[in-house]
């Protein structure tokens, strides 16, 4: 990555994975299940400063923006949580008028970035959602895929295991992803998911398209024309105001070797925005 030379560093959530060693550094898959009757599951602290020097070289002088994974979530005493990843990084929260690390928004390089967390409520009755409204509004330019399409954005990276499908992940410390949901036989029952986070469940069934009314695509969609299962990092280099070069590298190759290169083009003829509605501030 550092070859590359980039100018910003987006990290979508899963960061050092202190969660997935004890107290004493000794790797564990499942800290819980190791200690199932402590009644302190502390996270091993000393991991986030073995991160922090292994990337220094990198991040001293490339600034590095991250939102939270599930990875963050480190439970400690007194029920507090996401502790070490609001203490260890700067957030424009103020700057953006958030309240909250969880989410915030900055400009940089002549684009709006937008940090949306998955660990706070992101229905329309929730702070995010309104936070969120209030950012979009103040750009010249369902809930909240609803919203982001209204306003015309142009790319959002997800992270955690979705697969390389020209901007995804591989999997994570847990597991490589290899299977999809949409293949025969893996779409889990919607009860099978609970969110021991958040509550409720970590997903919903379609409300719109082809899979509408179902829990799971019952085919690969178009949009997954292409997927491989690798660790990897993506370059995105912004040309000019309709075109950004997308380029992915396998962890693995060599920085001269090109997993996957496309050009992101927007097409205001094709995909016209949809002029938002007033918002009016309160």
């Amino acid at each position: 990555m550092t070859s590359n030379h980039p100018d910003l560093i987006l990290l979508v959530g899963d960061a050092s994975y202190a969660n997935m060693y004890l107290t004493n550094g000794t790797g564990s898959d499942c800290y819980s299940c190791s200690f199932s009757n402590t009644p302190i599951h502390e996270t091993y602290q000393p991991h986030w400063d073995y991160w922090g020097r292994y990337m220094q070289s990198l991040i001293s002088s490339v600034p590095i923006m991250v939102i939270e994974g599930n990875h963050e979530i480190e439970s400690q005493t007194e029920n507090k949580t996401f502790v070490a990843y609001s203490s260890r990084f700067a957030f424009p929260s103020e700057e953006s008028g958030s309240s909250s690390t969880f989410y915030y928004s900055f400009n940089a390089g002549g684009i709006h970035f937008i940090m949306l967390g998955a660990y706070i409520s992101y229905d329309k009755s929730g702070v995010q959602y309104k936070w969120l409204e209030k950012d979009l509004a103040s750009l010249d330019r369902v809930e909240m895929e609803e919203l982001l399409y209204k306003y015309g954005f142009d790319i959002v990276f997800n992270g955690h295991i979705p697969v390389y499908i020209t901007v995804g992940d591989g999997g994570n410390r847990e597991k490589m992803a290899i299977t999809h949901a949409d293949e025969p036989g893996n779409c889990p029952e919607p009860s099978t998911t609970p969110d021991s986070f958040m509550g409720g469940f970590c997903a919903f069934n379609f409300t719109s398209g082809p899979a509408a009314g179902q829990f799971c695509w019952d085919q690969q969609p178009d949009y997954s024309a292409f997927r491989e299962s690798s660790f990897r990092h993506g370059i995105l280099e912004l040309k000019n105001e309709t075109h950004a070069l997308w380029i992915w590298h396998r962890n693995q190759d060599y920085y001269g070797n090109i997993g996957d290169e496309i050009y992101i083009v927007r097409q205001p003829d094709k995909c016209p925005l949809v002029k938002p509605k007033e918002v009016h501030k309160t």
